[in-house]
């Protein structure tokens, strides 16, 4: 006759993955909240009920599960354990320099879209083929698009470098992750970032910041 609150007896031995030794592994019943540490071989005996549910953990180590319930009937268990280790991705970090505000003002110099027309001085009365050519054609239109693009980044960068630079100095406090969030957010226009002063810049700035996170924190 099978007894469903049958007593049992467990006995096992931990060990790591490749036999080694496990420091104080502890092997716990989940269902009485009961537990208790192995000797130094690893060894441990435990009395249980069949249907409760064995827990062995060590640090830096998978949990092993083991519940009777299923298995044949008998009283007594006899377990060799071998915990694997846990496997722990750690999520890249990208370290950035620190530009200098005298870095940025120069790098500020370099905004705007350049003009990649090919025959910049032609007007449309004295050459109206060429001129129509430059401003139709596939070709140019994707030059003209392609130095947008360029100037958009070297934008989007110019604000990443004042955003570190204004975390150094507690201005701001803002994740590298939220930068392009806050960019988007902000709007600030190409000419006001070039002509600003530092002083109107940072100020202007770090006053859309403090909204952008009343903004995030009324959203969430």
């Amino acid at each position: 006759m099978i007894l469903t609150a049958q007593n049992i007896e467990i006995r096992g031995t931990i060990t790591g993955e490749n036999n080694e030794s496990v420091v104080f592994p502890i092997v716990a019943n989940r269902t009485t909240s009961h537990g208790m540490v192995a000797n130094s071989d690893g060894k441990f005996v435990m009395k249980a009920m069949k249907s409760d549910t064995i827990l062995i953990n060590a640090t830096g180590y998978s949990v092993f599960k083991f519940c009777a319930a299923d298995s044949l009937v008998k009283d007594f268990y006899l377990l060799n354990v071998h915990l694997t280790r846990n496997v722990i991705t750690l999520k890249e970090i990208i370290i950035h320099d620190i530009k200098s505000i005298t870095d940025i003002n120069r790098d500020k110099e370099k905004l705007g879209i350049k003009n990649t027309d090919d025959y910049q001085n032609i007007d449309g009365l004295s050459s109206p083929l060429t001129w129509l050519y430059e401003r139709f054609s596939k070709k140019e239109k994707d030059k003209r698009l392609v130095a947008t693009l360029e100037n958009k980044d070297r934008q989007v960068a110019l604000l990443k470098d004042l955003f570190r630079n204004y975390i150094s100095y507690d201005i701001m406090d803002l994740e590298e992750n939220e930068f392009e969030n806050f960019i988007n957010y902000m709007q600030l226009p190409e000419s006001f970032i070039k002509t600003a002063s530092d002083y109107d810049l940072a100020t202007v700035i770090k006053s859309r910041y403090q909204k952008f996170k009343k903004d995030r924190t009324e959203k969430y």
